[in-house]
């Protein structure tokens, strides 16, 4: 009889022992895996932020182009008809 005892307690530890194994491995994916989604979603965010401070700084600099372009055609303007910047603005 204690063999077959043994036996029972044997397999009973061995279940137990695969179940506890498997539920730790489980976790430990789970873990990983939210880890990764986190991670993921922190670069995503990241390259989003970069995109938006690269499409201000390229409106920005639009801008500036703009204006220096103006003004140098104002300062044309004014030398080519002999009159001050304020006069050839206001034309």
């Amino acid at each position: 009889m204690e063999a077959g005892l043994d036996s029972i307690g044997g397999n009973f530890m061995r279940k137990f022992f695969t179940v506890a194994m498997v539920a730790t491995a489980a976790l430990g994916l789970a873990a990983c895996s939210e880890k990764t989604q986190d991670n993921a979603a922190e670069t995503a965010d990241s390259m989003g932020n970069d995109v938006a401070n690269a499409a201000d700084a390229t409106g920005e600099a639009i801008d500036n182009t703009g204006e220096a372009i103006a003004n140098e055609g104002t300062a044309v303007e004014a030398a080519a008809q002999d009159e001050s910047m304020n006069e050839a603005a206001a034309d």
